[in-house]
C-alpha cells in the first residue's frame, strides 16, 4: 500500500505536545462549543485530551491534537467513528460534536501562539477493561467479539489519510523496533526483543501478501476499551475510544493489538488470548494464515510497546502515560519467549475450531 506520508519523528511530535491547563480546556469548551464545565486532564502519548464534565450529566472529552498532526487524520477519525456508529449499537464509539459555528475540526492557540486542531466528542461511560477485574473468559472473549464487530464495521470503509506509514503499525514493527530496540535498558531485555524480532523477520514478513486489508483502530489497549459495569450481568466489553493510530493496515493486526494489552497480567497469557481469539473468530471469521501468525504479531506489537517506551522516556521523561504498560508488557513477554509458537498456534486453532 502506498504512504498517505511520514508521521514525523517521534522527537519531532513529542516536542510539539499541546499544553494546555485544565482553565484553558475550559474556556475553549465554553467559546466554541457554549458549553460550561469542568474540566480534568486525561492521559494521552502525543494530544491532550481533557474530561468536560457538565451539569446537565452529559459529558465530553476535549481533544488537542499535536501541533504536528495532519487534518486530514483527524477528518478519517471522525468519519471512521461515524461509519461505525451508523453500523448500529453493537459498538459504542464517540460520536463528534460540532462547534457553534458547525465545524468538526477547529483550531485554538496555545500560550506560543502555535496552532492546534482541536475536536470535542461524546463521553461514553465505562469502566476500562484495565481497571476491570478480574479478566473471566466471558470477558477476553467479548473483548474479541466486539474487536470483531468493529472490523465487520470498517471493512468497505476507506478514507484517502488512513494508508499512511505509521510507527505503531505492525507493517511497520521491524523497522520500529530496530530503531528504538538500543533504547531498552539493559542486555536481557535487548535479546528478549531481537530473539522476537528475528523470528518476525523471518516467519511473519514474507506473508504479508496473503493478509486483508482494511482501515483498523489499531490501538485497542487496556485503556480504550470499555466494559459494562456488571450490575445486571457479567461485565463485557461494549466499546471502544481513540481513534487516534487509525491506519490502513492488515485487518489481523487489531486483534493482535487488542490481544496484546488484553493479555497483560494474566498467568497463562495463550490460554487468555485464545479467548480473545474464539471471540472474535465467532463473530468476524479468520483465515488460516491469520491464525497461524497471531502469536508472532501478538508478541511483535508487544515489542514496538516497550521499545517506543524506551525511546519516549529519554525524550518526555515526565509523562507517566508513556511507561504505564511498561512493566506488565515485559512480563507477559517474558512468558511468551518461554512459549513454543506451536503449541500457541494449536491453542488459537483450536479456540476457533470449537466455536458454536
Amino acid at each position: 500500500m502506498q504512504g498517505h506520508g511520514i508521521l514525523p519523528s517521534m522527537a519531532l511530535v513529542i516536542d510539539q505536545l499541546p499544553r494546555f491547563s485544565t482553565a484553558e480546556a475550559e474556556k475553549v469548551g465554553l467559546e466554541l462549543y457554549g458549553i460550561a464545565c469542568r474540566a480534568e486532564e486525561l492521559p494521552s502519548e502525543r494530544d491532550q485530551n481533557f474530561h468536560l464534565e457538565v451539569e446537565s450529566g452529559d459529558g465530553y472529552v476535549l481533544k488537542i491534537a499535536n501541533a504536528a498532526e495532519d487534518r486530514d487524520i483527524l477528518d478519517a477519525q471522525n468519519k471512521a467513528m461515524e461509519h461505525v456508529a451508523e453500523q448500529g449499537e453493537s459498538v459504542r464509539c464517540p460520536r463528534v460534536r460540532a462547534t457553534l459555528s458547525g465545524r468538526a475540526i477547529a483550531k485554538v492557540l496555545d500560550r506560543t501562539g502555535r496552532e492546534h486542531f482541536v475536536r470535542l466528542v461524546a463521553w461514553i461511560p465505562g469502566t476500562t477493561f484495565a481497571e476491570a477485574k478480574p479478566h473471566t473468559p466471558h470477558l477476553l472473549q467479548s473483548l474479541g467479539g466486539l474487536l470483531g464487530r468493529l472490523d465487520e464495521a470498517l471493512d468497505g470503509f476507506s478514507h484517502p489519510a488512513a494508508r499512511r506509514i505509521f510507527y505503531w503499525d505492525l507493517q511497520e514493527a521491524a523497522g520500529t523496533v530496530a530503531r528504538c530496540i538500543d533504547h531498552i535498558p539493559g542486555p536481557a531485555g535487548r535479546s528478549t526483543v531481537e530473539r522476537f524480532l528475528v523470528r518476525f523477520e523471518s516467519h511473519v514478513l514474507p506473508r504479508f501478501p496473503e493478509l486483508r486489508t482494511s482501515v483498523i483502530h489499531n490501538d485497542a489497549n487496556d485503556h480504550n476499551i470499555l466494559v459494562s459495569d456488571g450490575t445486571s450481568s457479567p461485565p463485557t466489553v461494549i466499546g471502544i475510544i481513540d481513534f487516534g493510530d487509525m491506519v490502513e493496515s492488515h485487518t489481523v493486526f487489531n486483534l493482535a493489538v487488542g490481544a496484546a494489552y488484553g493479555i497483560l497480567g494474566e498467568r497463562d497469557p495463550i490460554a487468555a488470548a485464545a479467548h480473545i481469539v474464539g471471540g472474535y473468530h465467532e463473530t468476524f471469521p479468520l483465515d488460516d494464515v491469520e491464525i497461524e501468525l497471531l502469536y508472532d504479531l501478538i508478541s511483535m506489537r508487544l515489542c514496538m510497546s516497550v521499545s517506543i517506551s524506551a525511546q519516549q522516556q529519554k525524550q518526555n521523561p515526565a509523562n507517566d502515560y508513556l511507561t504505564v504498560s511498561e512493566r506488565p508488557a515485559w512480563e507477559t513477554l517474558n512468558k511468551l519467549s518461554a512459549v513454543d509458537p506451536d503449541r500457541a498456534i494449536e491453542s488459537f486453532q483450536d479456540a476457533c475450531k470449537t466455536q458454536p
